[in-house]
């Protein structure tokens, strides 16, 4: 059984506050903002390079709805993102397409409150990814604001809790360069195995957790490997779990 409550979710692509009577007014600052001139592998193998965020929720929501703030810097608003794709996932290997919305071009002030309110009504999510398709120029750079998530926290039973605290692989950073470290929690303290495979099926890193213990932590040296995506496989008993991993340059 799930019960729901209605939240807000606030990710910086940075936000200053300029007044107490226009609360979500916004910097014309280029250092305020996202902005992406060079691509990078999608965290969804399927997408080509591109330029992205991806925003991890913690745990899984209802995403209602989302709110921009385009990129407000008066003498770039090209740069602004005009077409943006909306993409979710629950595990970050299995991704599903929202919709692309069209977004406004930001007029360049700091009275700038962002756009209305846009709905997604994704029906459970923990990780949204954002892709710039187009801006308003010809520019090879594309920016944003900010971006806010409307949200309904998921309260799952005790029953699916148990099921689902199994096992839990936590990637930081996720997307690295040089290397990744691992948080592991197991469902017990029986000997677990776990490989690195990329979409070609290449193993890059395996062994055993045998020590005893239900939480590990390792650590991968990845300065070598291409770019792309990786998937992290872990086996326990009957149990497994696996989570996306992506290599930039």
């Amino acid at each position: 059984m799930k019960n729901s409550i209605t939240i807000i979710l606030i990710f910086g692509v940075f936000q200053n506050m300029f007044s107490q009577c226009y609360p979500n007014l916004h910097s014309t600052n280029w250092f305020d903002a996202w902005v992406s001139c060079e691509s990078n592998v999608s965290p969804n193998p399927v997408n080509k390079n591109g330029h992205w965020l991806l925003f991890d929720l913690g745990q899984r929501y209802r995403v209602q709805r989302i709110k921009v703030w385009n990129f407000n810097d008066p003498s770039q608003l090209d740069l602004g993102v005009s077409k943006l794709k909306v993409e979710y996932s629950g595990n970050q290997i299995n991704w599903y397409t929202n919709q692309v919305l069209d977004l406004e071009r930001a007029p360049g002030h700091n009275r700038y409150e962002g756009m209305d309110w846009q709905d997604l009504q994704i029906s459970e999510a923990r990780y949204i990814l954002l892709t710039a398709e187009a801006n308003f120029g010809k520019s090879s750079c594309y920016g944003l604001g900010e971006v806010q998530f409307e949200v309904e926290k998921l309260i799952i039973s005790n029953l699916e809790e148990e099921n689902n605290a199994a096992l839990k692989v936590i990637p930081q950073p996720n997307p690295f360069n040089q290397q990744v470290y691992l948080d592991i929690q197991l469902g017990s303290t029986s000997p677990a195995s776990y490989q690195v495979l990329d979409l070609y099926g290449k193993i890059w890193k395996s062994g055993d957790l045998d020590n005893g213990n239900n939480h590990h932590i390792i650590r991968l040296i990845t300065e070598d490997w291409p770019a792309g995506s990786y998937v992290f496989s872990i086996r326990q008993n009957k149990e497994s779990q696996q989570t996306l991993l992506v290599k930039i340059k």
